[in-house]
């Protein structure tokens, strides 16, 4: 998730307030790189966009004390149009899409993940898909990105050790798609913020290493190349006295 900080005594949120800020984040990689594009080079001078906070987003982070999170949209000037690489732009579009043949999309997500150590090797190696046992190794962790995540509004039905090893899953109640969209942005900035400060990492990729197995929503796996499995589960820093 790509944003700014801001002290409550300078509000960002304003209703119908814009902010500009460069458009550079829409041509970012991963890893933070710029690829040119014909509006975000060099050349072109990484000119600048609009935002405006969606209020209907603001929410508390619980997270952080006295903070709160607001997504915002991208427009191209002041009054407007939208950004056509706005994500939340495009999604409303192919909703509308959607609507104009008569149906109306309701959906939901389940998002996979993998939690590492420090040093990005897996916490467990074996398959242990719906434990029980190894649900309450975690629950640490995986208890406290639940009660995160619904104290922020994100609706939480269930979390679940996956088939990959170190693998696990969540579940968020359905919605409307752009709900979906946004509730699942913000479950994965607080699955990598929270599994760090239980001494964690969460990788970016479907697969962390060579000879880990992936899942998809469906349940289909696929092994990869071989490598030798990491170590037992490290105690969290929660519960380490």
């Amino acid at each position: 998730m790509n944003g700014k900080r801001g002290p409550l005594s300078t509000p960002i949120w304003p209703a119908g307030r814009v902010r500009c800020t460069p458009n550079a984040p829409f041509a970012w990689d991963l890893l933070g790189h710029i690829d040119p594009t014909p509006y975000a080079s060099a050349d072109t001078g990484f000119p600048n966009m609009f935002v405006r906070a969606d209020l209907d987003t603001l929410r508390i982070a619980p997270w952080a004390p006295r903070t709160a999170l607001c997504l915002f949209d991208a427009f191209i000037g002041p009054d407007g149009p939208t950004h056509p690489l706005d994500p939340r732009a495009i999604l409303r579009r192919a909703v509308a899409r959607l609507e104009a043949t008569g149906y109306v999309a309701w959906t939901a997500s389940e998002l996979e993940f993998y939690l590492c150590d420090e040093r990005w090797q897996r916490i467990y190696a074996d398959t242990r898909c719906w434990s029980m046992e190894r649900g309450a190794e975690l629950e640490p962790v995986l208890g406290e990105i639940r009660a995160t995540l619904r104290g922020s509004e994100v609706p939480v039905e269930s979390s679940q050790i996956e088939y990959g090893p170190s693998q696990m899953e969540i579940n968020v109640e359905p919605g409307a798609p752009l709900e979906t969209a946004d509730r699942a942005a913000i479950l994965k900035y607080v699955v990598k913020l929270l599994a760090r400060r239980h001494g964690l990492r969460c990788p970016s990729r479907t697969a962390p290493a060579a000879g880990t197995t992936y899942t998809t929503a469906c349940g289909r796996s696929a092994p990869r190349r071989t490598c030798s499995p990491g170590p037992r589960i490290p105690k969290p820093r929660s519960a380490q006295n």
